[in-house]
C-alpha cells in the first residue's frame, strides 16, 4: 500500500514490453506508415499520458513485487505474468508470419488485437496486486488510448463482418460491464489510496509498518501507525473471539495519528496470524486464554523495546476489553491507562437486560414475543455461547441502534483490508460451527466468566469506559455499574448517543476525541 521503492517486477514487465517492440521497429507490416497518419490524435494524448505514467508507476513502488506475506494475492501476480507470456508469444508468432497487417493485428488466445489488449491487462492485474488506484487509472489511459488506436486500425485495414444482433448485444454487454468493472475498481482502490495518503500528508517523523513478529515461539501480525514515531504508543486488543478487526480501527485511528503510534494486532489463532502459522497449529491448539495473556505481555514489552517507552496505553474492545481489564490488573506497571470499548461484563446479565427490550420493542409493534421468550428460557437454563447466539437471532431485528452500525462498511473499504482478513471474515470464520472450532478454548474460558469483576475490581491504572448507548451486545448499563463499582487512580465512563456496539465505527470523530482528552 504506497510503500515508495525500486518495483524489480516493474522492471522486468517493461523489459518484457519494449524488448519485442524494439525488434518490431525493423519488421513493421506493409502498409503501417500509411495507417499512422491517420491515428485520432485525443486517443493519441491517452497512449501518449498513459504510457509515461504507467511507466513510471511501475517502476517507483515497491508493493509490486512478490511479497510472501500477501500470497492470495500473487494468483493477480501470476495473471499479470501469464499476459504477458502470451504477449511474448503473440510477437514470436507475428516474427515468423508474413508481417501483414492481419497478422500485425490478429487475436491471440481469443484476447483481441493482442499486441495491444494483452500489455494493457497485464498491467491492470499488477495494479490490482499492488492495490494501487494511481496505477490502475494510468492503465486505463493507456488502455483507452492504446487498445483504441489499434482498433481502429483494424476496422479499416481488415473488413469488418457484421455479425448478427444477438451476438451484438452480448458483446456490448460484457463491454459495458467490463467499464463499469474497470471503473469501480479505479474507484475502489483509489478511495483506499487517498485515505492512506491523507493520513501521513505532510507527516515529518512517520511510522508505517506491516510486519510479523515472533511473540512465543510464533510469528503474528501487527501493524504499526504513526505520525510521529516519538509519540507514545497504544495497543489495540479487537474482539471476537477470533474477530480480528484490525482493517475498521483506521475509521477513528487516523484522527489520533498526531497523538499515538498505534499498534492494531491479530491475536493467535485468528486472520493473519492464523494464516502464518497454519501449517504448525492447524487447529489451533495453541491459542488458549494463558498462551493469549502471555502473548498480550509479550506484545507490550516488544513495543516498549521498539520504542523507547515504560509504558503503553491498552484500548480493548469487546471480547478485547475483557483482555484488557485482566492485564491491566495483571500488569500495572507496563501500563499508562486502559480504555475500554463496548465492556464485556456478563453475558448471562446481559443477554437477559437485551431481550427484556427486544420483548418490549415486539410487543409495541403488536408482534408474537413467543419464539424470543422460549429462547431466552433455553438460555437462562444454559447460558452457552451457542444458545446466546440463537436468542440473539430472534432479539437481534428488535434491538437495532438508531446510528447505524458501519463496522463492515468501514473495514470494506479500509486502505489495509487484504485478502487474507477477507478469507478469514467470510470463509475460515464464517460460520458458528467454524467459530467454535477456532476459539473453542476462548469461548470456554469466556463462558465461564461469568462477570468481569472476577479479574478484580482495583486497579492501579487508571480505567475508562466507551459505550454506545444502544450497545445490546456489551450492554451499556452493565458496563456503566462496573465503571462505578471498581476503584482506580481515575476513572470515567462514556456514552455515544445512538450507537451501538461499535461505535469507533458508527462516531469515529467522537471517540476519538474522547481518547485524545484522556491522553492529556
Amino acid at each position: 500500500m504506497f510503500h515508495f521503492g525500486f518495483s524489480y517486477i516493474g522492471l522486468i514487465w517493461l523489459i518484457m514490453l519494449f524488448v519485442p517492440n524494439i525488434i518490431w521497429t525493423k519488421n513493421k507490416p506493409s502498409g503501417y506508415e500509411e495507417a499512422v497518419v491517420k491515428e485520432n490524435k485525443v486517443l493519441l494524448m491517452f497512449e501518449r499520458t498513459g504510457q509515461v505514467l504507467v511507466t513510471t508507476l511501475v517502476l517507483i513502488f515497491k508493493d509490486l513485487n512478490i511479497d510472501m506475506n500477501r500470497k492470495p494475492s500473487l494468483i493477480l501476480l501470476f495473471i499479470s505474468f501469464f499476459c504477458m507470456v502470451c504477449y511474448e508469444l503473440y510477437w514470436i508468432r507475428y516474427f515468423k508470419s508474413e508481417k501483414t497487417m492481419s497478422d500485425y493485428y490478429s487475436s491471440f488466445l481469443l484476447v483481441p488485437v493482442a499486441g495491444a489488449t494483452l500489455p494493457v491487462i497485464a498491467f491492470f492485474f499488477l495494479g490490482l496486486y499492488g492495490a494501487n488506484g494511481i496505477l490502475l487509472f494510468a492503465v486505463t489511459i493507456l488502455g483507452i488510448g492504446h487498445i483504441g488506436i489499434h482498433v481502429m486500425h483494424k476496422n479499416e485495414v481488415i473488413p469488418k463482418k457484421k455479425r448478427k444482433l444477438p451476438i451484438r448485444l452480448i458483446k456490448w454487454f460484457f463491454a459495458i460491464a467490463g467499464c463499469a468493472l474497470v471503473l469501480a475498481f479505479i474507484g475502489y482502490f483509489g478511495y483506499r489510496n487517498a485515505r492512506f495518503i491523507k493520513a501521513f500528508a505532510g507527516a515529518k517523523n512517520p511510522v508505517f509498518e506491516d510486519k510479523y513478529i515472533e511473540l512465543n515461539g510464533q510469528e503474528q501480525y501487527i501493524r504499526v501507525m504513526g505520525r510521529d514515531i516519538d509519540n507514545p504508543v497504544i495497543i489495540l486488543l479487537h474482539g471476537g473471539p477470533g474477530g480480528p478487526d484490525g482493517s475498521m480501527d483506521y475509521a477513528y485511528m487516523d484522527y489520533l495519528l498526531d497523538d499515538y503510534t498505534y499498534i492494531t494486532w491479530d491475536q493467535r489463532g485468528c486472520g493473519r496470524t492464523f494464516y502464518r502459522n497454519r501449517a504448525f497449529d492447524p487447529d489451533n491448539k495453541t491459542a488458549t486464554p494463558k498462551q493469549l495473556f502471555e502473548d498480550i505481555d509479550a506484545l507490550v514489552d516488544y513495543a516498549c523495546e521498539r520504542f523507547d517507552e515504560d509504558k503503553v496505553t491498552i484500548l480493548g474492545h469487546s471480547w478485547g476489553s475483557l483482555l484488557a481489564v485482566r492485564y491491566s490488573f495483571d500488569h500495572p506497571e507496563k501500563i499508562d491507562k486502559t480504555i475500554c470499548i463496548g465492556q464485556y461484563v456478563s453475558f448471562r446479565k446481559g443477554e437477559v437486560l437485551a431481550a427484556d427490550h427486544a420483548i418490549k420493542v415486539a410487543k409495541e409493534a403488536g408482534d408474537d414475543t413467543s419464539k424470543i421468550e422460549e429462547a431466552l428460557k433455553v438460555y437462562q437454563s444454559e447460558p452457552s455461547m451457542l444458545n446466546m447466539l440463537a436468542l440473539r437471532n430472534f432479539t437481534g431485528p428488535y434491538n437495532v441502534p438508531d446510528v447505524p452500525e458501519k463496522a463492515t462498511l468501514r473495514g470494506a473499504f479500509s486502505p489495509y483490508l487484504g485478502i487474507d482478513d477477507m478469507r478469514w471474515m467470510f470463509i475460515d470464520n464464517a460460520s458458528v460451527e467454524k467459530l467454535f472450532k477456532n476459539c473453542k478454548s476462548l469461548i470456554d474460558f469466556m463462558e465461564k466468566m461469568n462477570d468481569v469483576r472476577a479479574c478484580g475490581t482495583e486497579f492501579k491504572v487508571p480505567m475508562y469506559f466507551i459505550s454506545g448507548e444502544m450497545d445490546f451486545i456489551c450492554e451499556r448499563s452493565l458496563a456503566k455499574e462496573y465503571c462505578e463499582d471498581i476503584t482506580a487512580p481515575d476513572k470515567a465512563f462514556y456514552e455515544i448517543k445512538g450507537c451501538g456496539h461499535t461505535p469507533q465505527a458508527d462516531k469515529p470523530k467522537e471517540v476519538a476525541d474522547i481518547i485524545r482528552k484522556l491522553g492529556k
